[in-house]
């Protein structure tokens, strides 16, 4: 899949839109197509560093999104 993530922490020049590895749901999860994504304050604030990414690294951007 595509995705827009970050490997390290630093600015917009650290975000890569590239081919990223397909998720993995568990028993309790659900993958969905995204159709588009928002992003916001919270995504800025991982990708600065001033909140650490719950998965570490590398993070997939995107607190919003929609699709089926």
């Amino acid at each position: 899949m595509k995705a827009a993530f970050f490997k390290e922490h630093g600015g917009a020049e650290k975000v890569l839109y590239d081919d990223y590895r397909d998720p993995v749901p568990g028993p309790d999860d659900v993958v969905v197509r995204v159709g588009a994504c928002g992003l916001n304050h919270v995504d800025i604030l991982l990708l600065d560093g001033r909140f650490p990414p719950p998965e570490g690294l590398p993070h997939v951007n995107g607190c919003e999104v929609t699709g089926t």
